[in-house]
């Protein structure tokens, strides 16, 4: 394969549409994803670990007596950056949270985060209890969904 060929011009000039399609599908991703990072920016009241290690992060949350909501996500996850604006930017899911200390883990430079907490879904949300798990949410869900796992995971039936 020559360099005109592993090119965009190379690719798009091509037969292959299913690898023009891909290609073209690929760049959209990146550039959207890199557009939209997760930032602390919007009033959340959270521990953001990015440049942290996840493992500080968590025992800041545990030094603050409040039982915690840990949100693992990547900037590369489009239902991350829906669920943390949609979900946890609602104002009743705000209100509820005060009661819990938020920690938003970046699992793009925490790796060893995803295997430490089995991570396989994302986002995910684990509430802590004690440095124990006691609850679960895997993917993307609406704010009444969140609001009863923690009323469940906290004992508020």
């Amino acid at each position: 394969m020559t360099a005109r060929n592993l090119s965009l011009a190379g690719i798009l000039s091509g037969r292959r549409s299913f690898a023009k399609i891909l290609f073209v599908c690929l760049c959209l991703t990146a550039s959207v994803a890199s557009s939209m990072p997760l930032t602390d920016d919007d009033g959340l009241d959270a521990i953001w670990c990015r440049e942290t290690p996840e493992r500080r992060c968590l025992e800041r949350a545990k030094n603050s007596g409040r039982e915690t909501v840990a949100v693992f996500g990547a900037t590369w996850c489009s239902g991350c950056r829906f669920y943390k604006q949609r979900t946890l930017g609602d104002p009743q899911v705000r209100e509820q949270l005060r009661r819990y200390q938020l920690v938003y883990v970046d699992t793009d430079i925490n790796r060893d985060a995803v295997d430490r907490y089995r991570i396989n879904s994302w986002p995910s949300t684990l509430f802590l209890r004690s440095d124990r798990e006691s609850g679960r949410l895997k993917g993307v869900h609406s704010p009444d969904s969140l609001l009863r796992f923690l009323r469940e995971s906290s004992g508020q039936h």
